[in-house]
């Protein structure tokens, strides 16, 4: 039986578009698609969910390897980036109604330590029963061991929870610690629903 539903954060409880974001500060699409690679596909962003580079870290490096006509508008994006992620209103509601229904609500994201700066403006976040911030456990999804940090942290049992994200590595990730979950890539609640209510959770 379901007690528990864990939710991502980035694209799940906030939007998280990066492309569209880089299309918006830089539209010339050989610029967006550069630093696209430099911040994500060379992994600096994931140094900042690892919690090993701070975001002014990742702002200088990433400016080292790109023309200096990008830099000062990469550095000021890369440094109020949580200024493009909105809370997703309609997921919030979502959470509420599962709150008052009775499940455990808790938060497994690959994020930076500005996640705790930035909580009082997520309205989502006063639902939540926990976090695990990959930040503070140098450790990020799919890898096995932050879905145990979670299971450990909270006394929960994997065949208790749920968990939703909005990539299929990362379901896969909780999947082979024995928690089931849906992919949310499509951003559809009625889909997510629909899920939930196939696993006779809702």
């Amino acid at each position: 039986m379901i007690k528990n539903i864990i939710f991502d954060m980035g694209g799940v409880i906030i939007s998280f578009t990066p492309k569209e974001t880089l299309k918006r500060y830089f539209p010339d699409d050989g610029d967006s698609d550069m630093i696209y690679d430099v911040l994500f596909n060379q992994n600096l962003w994931g140094e900042m969910d690892r919690g090993t580079k701070t975001a002014a870290e990742v702002a200088r490096e990433a400016c080292r390897l790109l023309p200096e006509r990008l830099r000062e508008r990469l550095t000021r994006l890369i440094l109020n980036w949580w200024d493009e992620m909105p809370p997703i209103p309609e997921m919030c509601d979502f959470i509420a109604g599962l709150k008052a229904k009775g499940f455990g609500i808790y938060l497994l994201s690959n994020t930076p330590c500005e996640i705790y700066e930035r909580m009082d403006d997520i309205p989502a976040f006063k639902y939540f029963d926990g976090i695990i911030a990959s930040c503070d456990w140098k450790r990020v999804k799919p890898d096995p061991e932050i879905y145990r940090i979670l299971f450990r942290k909270f006394s929960l049992l994997p065949e208790e929870c749920f968990f939703i994200d909005d990539m299929q590595t990362n379901i896969d990730g909780a999947a082979s610690v024995g928690m089931k979950g849906h992919c949310y890539s499509h951003g559809s609640l009625e889909l997510l629903r629909r899920a939930m209510h196939d696993e006779g959770i809702i």
